[in-house]
């Protein structure tokens, strides 16, 4: 008779949790399957009941530097600021505040 060692118990042990860990990767950063009874594959990137903000920025530079807005010239000047936007209502205006930053 063959008795199983405490090696292997381990080694065996660690390679079910490694392929385990591995799976549970693959199904975080793989993307939901497409419905493909549907016309499209697109997902919102906001659910329907949420709120948005959208702010307008203007500029006369051609150019504008990315990064952080304490890190970058005075180059964008605030313009408009729509605040609590409902998407599901479809009305662009009558869900938000509208602030003028000017």
């Amino acid at each position: 008779q063959t008795m199983v060692s405490c090696t292997q118990i381990v080694l065996i042990s660690m390679g079910i949790y490694i392929v385990l860990a591995f799976y549970e990767l693959y199904s975080i950063f793989t993307p939901e399957a497409c419905d493909t009874t549907k016309d499209r594959c697109l997902y919102p990137l906001f659910s329907p009941d949420q709120l948005v903000d959208v702010y307008g920025y203007v500029s006369t530079s051609p150019t504008i530097t990315k990064g952080p807005e304490h890190t970058r010239p005075a180059a964008l000047r605030p313009f408009f600021n729509l605040s609590g936007l409902s998407l599901a209502t479809g009305d662009v205006l009558g869900g938000g505040a509208w602030e003028s930053a000017a």
